[in-house]
């Protein structure tokens, strides 16, 4: 079973895809794969995705463990999971005491990642009204076809350059 070729994998992803595995199959042995795999895993990447399974798959056993890693550390570059634990909160109209809080990190996320689309909007239109920046050229270098620097009237090709 794949429970059993999860930790003795050599594929250096094979874990990340085992774990999005048992996040989308909707039965009881996911979640209980996903309930045994999570306490033992090391690597954050990796045990982060396996508690967004744990979301996906609306575990009541598993909301403890996910709420243990938004409150101490997860790898939140990867995918943020009081987004996940948040969703799965509310749709399965769980009431959690950290649900305000949670909301508001959201919201506060949203209005830094919009603002953060619009600076990048906006650097993008600059760029475009300014057209590409010319490539830097050497002004020391004389190019091929340039009067020689000798002063001679030739062109470098055919003075000093050849």
């Amino acid at each position: 079973m794949l429970t059993d070729q999860y930790f003795s994998a050599e594929g250096e992803y094979f874990r990340l895809y085992a774990s999005d595995v048992f996040g989308k199959i909707k039965l009881p042995a996911s979640e209980e794969a996903l309930l045994t795999l999570l306490p033992e895993e090391q690597d954050l990447t990796y045990a982060t995705k396996l508690a967004h399974g744990l979301c996906e798959l609306g575990s009541s056993k598993g909301l403890p463990l996910v709420e243990a890693m938004v409150e101490g550390d997860y790898d939140s570059g990867y995918l943020s999971l009081t987004k996940s634990i948040y969703a799965y909160c509310v749709i399965s109209s769980t009431p959690h005491p950290s649900l305000p809080q949670w909301k508001k990190e959201l919201d506060k996320e949203k209005v830094r990642l919009s603002r953060r689309e619009v600076e990048w909007n906006e650097m993008a239109a600059n760029r475009v009204l300014k057209g590409s920046p010319k490539p830097y050229t050497n002004p020391n270098k004389v190019g091929r076809n340039d009067p020689c620097p000798c002063g001679s009237g030739k062109k470098h090709k055919k003075c000093c350059g050849a």
